[in-house]
């Protein structure tokens, strides 16, 4: 399950693309934990097409409940809060 999305971009076309986190442990025990997601990039195709795109070089783990934008250095990157688990602080560099 997807728990927040921030507005992207990741492929320098202008157009926005979403970034989708997740996760979720506290399951009953018959379903088990949703912990498949390593975060899911939406790249914009324009005209409502999205297409999925892989995370080539980091996976966002754990469960995310909230992702929020800010500026490192003049850079684009994201803070996540991890339900019972750190910060973490990624970029996404420009496909």
């Amino acid at each position: 399950p997807y728990k927040d999305a921030v507005v992207v971009q990741a492929n320098n076309d202008s157009l926005p693309d979403i970034l989708l986190v997740g996760n979720f442990y506290e399951n009953n025990i018959e379903m088990g934990r949703y912990d498949a997601d390593y975060g899911t990039l939406l790249l914009n195709r324009g005209n409502g097409v999205l297409e999925v795109a892989p995370f080539d070089n980091f996976a966002i783990t754990g469960q995310v409940r909230h992702i929020h934008p800010l500026k490192i250095k003049g850079k684009d990157a994201f803070i996540l809060a991890r339900n019972n688990d750190s910060a973490m602080v990624i970029t996404i560099d420009n496909q």
